[in-house]
């Protein structure tokens, strides 16, 4: 397939109402299932690409193979995954809400620039288990019942891909440390593991530490789960790949849209490293209460078929 470079000179907005836009959507989304079928390095992604290419443009998307699932780099399933754990982190963290404190917070590190995606997530993933694992962090959890989920995102910038990871903590309030307190404890703790494997990683090495606010579960949930929205704007004028931050189907598209090789390079090694990671990680705790959330919205679902007329 040849990279068709475009020269739109203004973003494409998709408003639903337009029959002519909703046709120009299609043909977008027909290009990257297509382009992605035949650029993906990973088999399992190559086909669950050509099984929903339409067999007429009018026409709908069928299935004929199971989907492959990906957390990660499918066009076509990662966004469905992303939206069913939207839903689950926004029961979840709604019900953390009502019973105790929820903060967040989100992990970076300075990598050496030589190094492969594949290495950074396993820096990422040693400074997590070595922080997890310090006498201070397990005091937290048995003192203040610490739950949490950790979401792993990707974004490329520069020529370099940034992996971080973004976490949402419960605590039992009663005896809670104040937030500038917990905040400092939890970025000098970061930035100490972090000196251990040989990075020089700094107290800002934790952007942003906060408590979360009453009737934001929603919002939050959205923010954790961004990295999967698959966009439509083809403006690759207004796109400078080497300074703005892109997510991994962003950059897809514009390799796509743009004929650009290094774009492309990029999503493969993306493609390779990413597909043995865990994009959400759920504490023992965090697990049980997501199960109890579950099996709630099951037994309510049972009671409304039962009492239906």
């Amino acid at each position: 397939m040849t990279l068709i470079s475009t020269t739109h000179s203004s973003s494409i907005e998709v408003p639903f109402s337009s029959n002519m836009n909703r046709e120009l959507a299609r043909a977008i989304r027909l290009r990257l299932y297509m382009a992605q079928a035949e650029l993906s390095q990973r088999i399992n992604t190559q086909h669950c690409a050509e099984s929903h290419v339409p067999s007429q443009f009018q026409g709908g998307f069928g299935i004929s193979t199971a989907p492959c699932r990906s957390m990660h780099s499918c066009f076509l399933c990662t966004p469905q995954q992303f939206a069913k754990m939207e839903a689950q982190l926004s029961s979840l963290i709604r019900l953390w809400s009502n019973d105790g404190v929820v903060i967040t917070a989100t992990f970076n590190l300075p990598f050496p620039v030589e190094v492969s995606l594949g290495q950074r997530y396993r820096y990422l993933k040693d400074c997590w288990a070595a922080l997890t694992k310090d006498s201070r962090f397990q005091r937290l959890r048995t003192s203040h019942s610490l739950k949490y989920v950790r979401v792993l995102e990707d974004k490329y910038s520069k020529g370099q891909w940034f992996p971080h990871f973004h976490v949402v903590f419960f605590f039992d309030s009663d005896g809670l440390p104040e937030l500038s307190e917990l905040s400092l404890s939890l970025r000098s703790l970061w930035a100490r593991k972090a000196q251990n494997l040989g990075l020089h990683a700094t107290l800002p090495a934790v952007q942003h530490v906060s408590e979360f606010t009453d009737g934001t579960h929603l919002k939050l949930a959205q923010y954790l789960t961004k990295a999967s929205f698959v966009g439509l704007d083809l403006d690759l004028e207004a796109i400078d790949a080497n300074k703005d931050e892109l997510t991994p189907f962003h950059l897809f598209q514009i390799a796509v849209g743009a004929g650009d090789f290094d774009a492309l390079r990029a999503w493969r090694e993306f493609e390779l490293y990413s597909g043995g990671q865990n994009r959400f990680v759920f504490s023992s705790g965090a697990l049980i209460d997501k199960a109890k959330l579950k099996s709630a919205k099951s037994s309510d679902r049972q009671k409304r078929v039962f009492e239906a007329p």
